[in-house]
C-alpha cells in the first residue's frame, strides 16, 4: 500500500512538473509571440520602407535576402501615405504627448546612491507650443512604498531654447502648485514670444520633504517652441471615393506658402483606430484644400464598415533652409551647402492640430478595393530583392 502510495506521489509530482514546464514554455512563446506581432504592426504601420536598414544588414550578416524580400512585401501592400492603424502605434494615436516613465529617485549620500524613496516624472503635457498657447509640464512625484503622490519643494528652474545649434537662455517659467486634489504635483507654464523658436529644454531642482535630507534632485524634458503659426485648420471637410479608397480633404487657411506636411488619423465609430494618412504638398497664400488618402485595402482588410471618424489633424511647414532637391544630392554635397547656410528662421512651424472631428458618410466594406498598391518603386524594389535573395 505505501509502495503504491510513493508511486502515486511520484506520478502527481511528474505531472506537476511537466505542467509547469507546459505553462513556462507557453508563457515564453505567448511573449514571444506578442513581441513578434508588436515588431510586425511597427513594421507594416511605418511610413518609411522598414526594410532599408534590413537589407544593408543582409549584406553584412546572415540575414537572408528572402525575409527581406516577404517584409517588403507586407510592407508595401498599402502606398507610402497611408498606413494601417492600431490601439499599439501610440506615437501616431496620441500624437500630441511622449509620455514619460516615473523613474526611480536614488539620494546621494558620501558618493554612493541609497535605494530610492520616491519616482518622479517631469512632463510636458504637449510634445510642441503653438501660437498663442501657453504650455504646461507638471512635476508628479510618487512614495514608492504607499503610492501615495507627494509634493516636490521647488528649488530652481531654468529654460533655454537652442536655434541653429545656438543656445539663447529664455525667462524661467511661472511655477504652480497643484496640491488642492490628488494626484498632487507642481506645474511649470511657458508662453513664447514670437522670437522662441527652437527646441526647449527645461530643467528642475527639487526636494522632496519625506526624505529628510537636504539631497536636491534635478530632472529635465524638452518640448518644441513654435510661436509664429503658418497655417490654420477652417474645420471644413469633404470626402469621396476614388479608385476603391477613400478621399477625406481638408480645408486650410495658409498663411506662409511652402512645403507642408499635413496627417490625419481615421477611426471606426467604436473608436477603433483603422488607417494613418500622411501628404507632403505645397501650399500657397490663401485657402487651399488637402486631400487625405485613406486606402481602400487597409479598411477591407480591418472589415469594419463606415462611418468613419477622422480625428488628429495636424500639420507643419518644413522650413529647411535649402532647397528639399539639394537633399538628393551626395552627402558630402548636401553637408557643404549646410555648414554655408546660414539659419534665420525655423526648420520647421507647426499648425495647431484641429481639436473637433470629421464624421464620414457611412460605407459598405464592398464601395472599397481590395486590390494591393502597385508602383514603379514597388516593381523595382521587388525585382532587386528577388535577384538578391536567388543568388547563391
Amino acid at each position: 500500500m505505501i509502495h503504491r502510495k510513493n508511486i502515486f506521489i511520484i506520478a502527481g509530482a511528474a505531472v506537476a512538473l511537466l505542467l509547469l514546464v507546459f505553462w513556462l514554455f507557453g508563457s515564453r512563446s505567448s511573449e514571444s509571440s506578442a513581441s513578434s506581432e508588436a515588431a510586425r504592426r511597427k513594421r507594416i504601420s511605418g511610413f518609411d520602407d522598414p526594410t532599408q536598414e534590413l537589407a544593408e544588414l543582409a549584406k553584412k550578416s546572415d540575414v537572408p535576402f528572402a525575409k527581406v524580400l516577404m517584409d517588403f512585401r507586407e510592407w508595401a501592400q498599402y502606398p507610402p501615405d497611408s498606413r494601417p492603424l492600431t490601439a499599439g502605434d501610440v506615437d501616431q494615436v496620441r500624437h500630441e504627448i511622449i509620455e514619460l516613465p516615473m523613474q526611480p529617485m536614488p539620494i546621494i549620500e558620501d558618493g554612493k546612491p541609497q535605494e530610492p524613496v520616491h519616482s518622479c516624472v517631469l512632463q510636458a503635457e504637449a510634445h510642441t507650443v503653438y501660437e498663442d498657447q501657453t504650455h504646461e509640464t507638471q512635476l508628479r512625484c510618487q512614495n514608492l512604498k504607499t503610492g501615495k503622490f507627494v509634493l516636490p519643494d521647488i528649488k530652481a528652474t531654468k529654460l533655454t531654447r537652442t536655434a541653429a545649434s545656438v543656445i539663447f537662455p529664455t525667462p524661467p517659467p511661472d511655477v504652480v502648485k497643484n496640491d488642492a486634489k490628488s494626484p498632487i504635483s507642481v506645474s511649470f507654464f511657458f508662453k513664447p514670444r514670437q522670437s522662441d523658436w527652437g527646441d526647449m529644454e527645461l530643467t528642475v531642482d527639487f526636494a522632496l520633504p519625506e526624505e529628510k535630507t537636504s539631497y536636491i534632485h534635478q530632472l529635465k524634458t524638452h518640448f518644441f517652441s513654435s510661436p509664429q503659426a503658418p497655417a490654420k485648420f477652417t474645420g471644413k471637410f469633404h470626402e469621396r471615393l476614388e479608385n476603391g479608397s477613400l478621399i477625406v480633404s481638408a480645408e486650410v487657411q495658409v498663411r506662409l506658402s511652402g512645403s507642408y506636411r499635413i496627417e490625419a488619423n481615421l477611426m471606426a465609430d467604436n473608436p477603433e483606430p483603422l488607417a494613418h494618412a500622411r501628404t507632403d504638398v505645397k501650399l500657397g497664400g490663401g485657402t487651399q484644400w488637402v486631400d487625405l488618402l485613406f486606402f481602400g485595402k487597409i479598411l477591407r482588410d480591418r472589415r469594419i464598415p463606415g462611418p468613419y471618424v477622422l480625428t488628429g489633424l495636424r500639420g507643419q511647414q518644413m522650413n529647411l533652409p535649402i532647397s528639399p532637391d539639394d537633399l538628393n544630392l551626395p552627402p558630402e554635397q548636401v553637408e557643404r551647402i549646410l555648414a554655408n547656410t546660414q539659419q534665420t528662421e525655423p526648420i520647421k512651424r507647426g499648425i495647431l492640430p484641429f481639436l473637433g472631428e470629421y464624421r464620414t458618410e457611412k460605407y459598405q466594406l464592398s464601395q472599397f478595393s481590395d486590390a494591393e498598391y502597385d508602383s514603379e518603386f514597388k516593381s523595382e524594389r521587388i525585382a532587386e530583392l528577388e535577384k538578391l535573395a536567388n543568388t547563391p
